[in-house]
C-alpha cells in the first residue's frame, strides 16, 4: 500500500500500540493487513519493536492503556525497585514519575519515536529508574517544590548529607519567552546554582552538598547568573 493511501497515516498512528499488543481485534487485523503491501510501516513497526525490547531491557514496563494501579500511579514506566521496595515513595514523586511514564508512552503510540531516538529514550528512563530507587533509600530526603498558589511543581530527591540528588519534573510549563530553568539549592540564606533545568525540563541529575535547607526554582536567562536573579516559581523547604 502507497504511504499515499488515505487509511496510511491511520495505520502509523496504531503501529506503536500493536507492538505492545494494545489494539482490539479489529485493528489488529487492519494493520496487518496493511503490513502486508506497506514496507515503510514495515519499518516503522521494526523501530517500535525495537524500543518494547529496549524498555523490557531497563526493566520498565510500558502500557498505554493502563489505569491507576493500586497504589495511585499510572501503570507505565514502573522501575522493579519500587515494586520491591517496602518503603513508600511520597505521593508527589509517584505522580511526577507517571506523568513522565505518561509522556513516554502518549509519544510512543503516536509513532513519533523513531530508532535513532531509542538510545536518548533509554538513558532516559534509566536515569528515572535510578532517581526512583534513590527515594526508596532510608536516607532519601524527597522535597516537593510547589508555586506561590500551593501547586506541586517539582520534586527534588536529595540526602542530608549530599551527593547525588535528581530533579524531577511533574508540572513546570514552558517558558514564554528565551528564559530556562535554573534549580537552586539554599543552606540557611547561601543560594548556590543546583542544576540547569532547561526549557524541557527533563529528569535531572546533579550533586547537591550537605546540609541544604531549601530549593527553589527561577526563571533565567543565559548565561546563568551565579544567584537568582527573579522571584522563584517554585520553592520549597527539605524536611529530613
Amino acid at each position: 500500500m502507497a504511504d499515499d493511501d488515505p487509511g496510511h497515516s491511520e495505520i502509523q498512528e496504531l503501529l506503536g500500540a500493536y507492538a505492545l499488543d494494545a489494539v482490539d481485534d479489529r485493528e489488529r487485523a487492519l494493520i496487518e493487513a496493511h503490513l502486508e503491501t506497506c514496507e515503510s510501516c514495515r519499518a516503522e513497526l521494526d523501530d517500535h519493536r525495537r524500543l518494547v525490547e529496549t524498555l523490557r531491557q531497563h526493566g520498565a514496563t510500558v502500557s498505554p492503556l493502563a489505569g491507576p494501579g493500586a497504589n495511585g500511579s499510572r501503570n507505565g514506566v514502573v522501575p522493579p525497585a519500587a515494586r520491591a521496595s517496602g518503603r513508600a515513595v511520597p505521593v508527589a514523586f509517584v505522580v511526577a514519575i507517571a506523568v513522565l511514564a505518561v509522556t513516554l508512552a502518549g509519544i510512543f503510540v503516536q509513532g513519533q519515536v523513531r530508532f535513532d531516538h531509542l538510545d536518548a529514550t533509554a538513558a532516559r528512563i534509566e536515569l528515572t529508574e535510578r532517581a526512583l530507587v534513590a527515594a526508596t533509600d532510608p536516607a532519601a530526603v524527597v522535597t516537593v517544590l510547589r508555586s506561590p498558589a500551593g501547586d506541586a511543581l517539582l520534586s527534588v530527591v536529595s540526602r542530608a548529607d549530599g551527593g547525588a540528588s535528581y530533579a524531577i519534573d511533574s508540572a513546570l510549563r514552558s517558558p514564554a519567552d528565551d528564559g530556562t530553568y535554573q534549580l537552586w539549592s539554599d543552606d540557611d540564606g547561601t543560594v548556590t546554582a543546583a542544576a540547569a533545568l532547561g526549557r524541557d525540563r527533563d529528569v535531572v541529575m546533579f550533586s547537591s552538598p550537605p546540609g541544604v535547607t531549601d530549593f527553589l526554582v527561577t526563571i533565567e536567562h543565559n548565561p546563568i547568573p551565579s544567584k537568582p536573579t527573579l522571584p522563584a516559581v517554585a520553592t520549597g523547604q527539605v524536611t529530613p
